[in-house]
C-alpha cells in the first residue's frame, strides 16, 4: 500500500532559518493546505527537515507570475540522495493557465525527488532566488513516501490512486492548481466512489466549477459500519458556489466533507463511500403533461401546453484528494476495504509471557542442578565401592595391621629379641612421627617396635621415650582397636592373631 505522509508548513519538525513569515491563504478561491503558507524574500532563508522514506516532494504557491515573476529556490536531499536542484530549471516550472497569471495558484509541485534507497535523510530548501524587490517564495507543504512499517500522522491520497473503487462515469481531468494536477469529475447519471482507510478521521477535498443548485446534493458521504449519512450541498462548501453571478467561477482545494473522532479500531479499516445522485433531466411533449423530477420547475401556457421551465441542476463537481490518519504499521494488512487484522497484543499478555518464560527458565536450571548433584553422588558411591574392594583384597593378604589415618614405614633392622625381620618404625624421621604437628614432646624421640619371633606364642613389645629427664617407661602395652570402638587388652597368654583392619579403615592401608 502506497502511503504519502503530508507535512504542513506549520509542522514542528520543520526547522526554519532566516526571515520567514506566516501568511493566510493568498487566494480565497484556491486556499493553501490548512489555510496557511510560509513566505520569505530572504535569499539566505532555509528550511530543514529530517525524515525516513524513499521519495520527497515539495509544494508551494505562485503569486501572480505575470506581475511578480516566478520565484526561485534550491532543493537538496542529503546524504547523496538528490544533488542541488533549482525550482526554475527547465521542465520544473508548471504551466500556469492564462486566467491565473494575475492571481495566486496553490498546490504547485515545486520539487520532485524521484525514488532513492530507503533510509534516513535530510531535506534542505534554500530560497536563494528570493529578494526584497523580487518574487516571494511560498512554501505550503511536503509529502514523503513512507514504508508500511512506520507510524504516519496524516496520509494524503490522490483521486488517481488505485485504492479508489469508482462506479459510474467518473471522468479524469488534469488541471494546474489541484493536487498532482488531477481531478475526477462526478458522474451526471449517478455513481459512487469507495475508499478503505485506517485512522480516526478523514477529510475529502475537491473543486466546484460553475453554478450549483442549493437544494440538490452534491453527494451523500458515509463511513462503513456507522449509521450516519451526511448529505453535502454546494452551500455547505461555499456560498460562492450558489451565487447566480458565479457562472464559470472555479473553487479549488475546498473541504467537501470531514469526520473526526471515529473509534480507534486498531489496524482494521473503515470504508468511506460517496454516493452521487443522478441529476434530473426534463422531458416534454406538445399538448401533453411533462413529467420531471421535483427539481424541475414547470409553467403552463394559455394553449394548455406545459413546457419545462429553467432546469435547476448541478454541474459536475470534482474529487481531488483525501487526508486520513493516523496510520499505523500496515505491512501485514491486505488492501481490501473489508480487511481485518489483529490488534497489537495488550501489555498484560506481554507481561504474562515474560513472567512465564522466566519461570520456565528457572525450572530448567533447577532440574539441571538436581541432575548434576545426583550424578556426582552416584560417581562418589561407585568410587568408594571400588576402593573398598581393592583395599579389602589387599588387607586380607597382609599379616600385620596398619594404623588408621597414618602411613607405615617398613624397614629392615634388628629386633629386641635378637631376631631379624621387618620392624614397624614410628620415629621422628618416619612419616608417622608427630602427626599432631608438634614434632614430639620436647626435643626427644620416640620409637615403637612390634616384634614377633619364630616359635613364640606371645608378642613382645619394647617401648622407650628419650626426652627431658632421661629414659622413661611408657604406658602399658598397646591395645588392638576393633571396629565399633571396642578396645580389648592383650595379655601374654594371647595366641598370635592375624590382625585385619575393618572395612571402614581399609582405605588407609598402604
Amino acid at each position: 500500500m502506497t502511503r504519502y505522509a503530508i507535512i504542513d508548513d506549520t509542522h514542528p519538525d520543520l526547522v526554519y532559518t532566516g526571515q520567514w513569515r506566516t501568511e493566510p491563504a493568498l487566494n480565497p478561491k484556491t486556499p493553501e493546505y490548512n489555510n496557511t503558507v510560509h513566505a520569505t524574500n530572504d535569499p539566505e532563508a532555509t528550511i530543514t527537515f529530517n525524515f525516513y522514506g524513499t521519495v520527497l516532494n515539495v509544494f508551494g504557491s505562485i503569486n501572480a507570475p505575470a506581475v511578480n515573476g516566478y520565484p526561485n529556490a534550491s532543493f537538496t536531499i542529503q546524504p547523496n540522495a538528490v544533488p542541488i536542484k533549482h525550482f526554475n530549471q527547465s521542465g520544473t516550472v508548471p504551466i500556469i493557465p492564462a486566467e491565473n497569471l494575475n492571481v495566486a495558484t496553490s498546490r504547485v509541485e515545486m520539487f520532485k525527488s524521484g525514488k532513492f534507497a530507503e533510509g534516513n535523510y535530510t531535506m534542505i530548501i534554500k530560497a536563494d532566488g528570493a529578494s526584497a524587490n523580487g518574487p516571494t517564495y511560498y512554501f505550503d507543504f511536503l509529502t514523503v513516501l513512507t514504508p508500511d512499517s512506520i507510524y504516519v500522522e496524516d496520509v494524503i491520497l490522490d483521486d488517481n490512486n488505485d485504492q479508489w473503487d469508482y462506479k459510474g462515469q467518473w471522468i479524469n481531468t488534469n488541471e494546474t492548481g489541484n493536487y498532482l494536477e488531477s481531478l475526477q469529475d462526478s458522474p451526471a447519471s449517478g455513481g459512487s466512489a469507495a475508499l478503505g482507510f485506517h485512522g480516526t478521521e478523514i477529510s475529502v477535498y475537491g473543486s466546484l466549477k460553475g453554478r450549483y443548485n442549493a437544494s440538490i446534493p452534491l453527494g451523500i458521504f458515509s463511513i462503513g459500519g456507522r449509521d450516519e449519512k451526511h448529505t453535502v450541498y454546494a452551500g455547505n462548501v461555499s456560498t460562492d458556489a450558489i451565487q447566480a453571478a458565479a457562472v464559470n467561477s472555479s473553487l479549488q482545494n475546498f473541504l467537501l466533507f470531514q469526520t473526526t473522532g471515529l473509534p480507534d479500531i486498531g489496524q482494521k479499516q473503515y470504508t468511506l463511500t460517496i454516493d452521487v445522485p443522478a441529476q434530473p433531466t426534463p422531458t416534454s411533449a406538445s399538448g401533453t403533461a411533462s413529467t420531471t423530477s421535483s427539481a424541475t420547475l414547470t409553467t403552463s401556457s394559455a394553449s394548455g401546453t406545459i413546457t419545462p421551465g429553467p432546469q435547476l441542476t448541478n454541474q459536475p463537481w470534482q474529487l481531488d484528494y483525501v487526508i486520513y490518519g493516523p496510520s499505523y504499521a500496515l505491512s501485514a494488512l491486505p488492501t481490501s476495504t473489508a480487511s481485518s487484522a489483529s490488534s497489537p497484543p495488550p501489555a498484560g499478555a506481554i507481561a504474562g509471557g515474560v513472567i512465564g518464560g522466566l519461570a520456565g527458565l528457572s525450572l530448567l536450571v533447577l532440574l539441571f542442578f538436581l541432575w548434576r548433584r545426583r550424578s556426582q553422588k552416584a560417581a562418589a558411591t561407585s568410587e568408594v565401592k571400588e576402593e573398598f574392594s581393592t583395599a579389602y583384597a589387599t588387607s586380607a593378604a597382609t599379616s600385620r595391621p596398619t594404623l588408621a589415618g597414618r602411613q607405615s614405614s617398613i624397614r629392615k633392622g634388628a629386633r629386641a629379641d635378637g631376631g631379624s625381620g621387618p620392624v614397624l618404625d614410628i620415629s621422628a624421621s618416619s612419616p608417622l612421627a608427630s602427626q599432631d604437628g608438634s614434632g614430639g614432646r620436647g626435643a626427644g624421640t620416640s620409637s615403637l617396635s612390634m616384634m614377633s619371633g619364630p616359635g613364640t606364642a606371645d608378642t613382645a613389645y619394647e617401648t622407650e621415650y628419650t626426652g627431658y629427664g632421661g629414659r622413661r617407661p611408657l604406658p602399658p602395652r598397646p591395645v588392638r582397636e576393633l571396629d565399633g570402638g571396642v578396645r580389648l587388652a592383650t595379655s601374654e597368654y594371647d595366641s598370635e592373631v592375624v590382625e585385619v583392619l575393618p572395612p571402614s579403615y581399609a582405605r588407609y592401608n598402604a
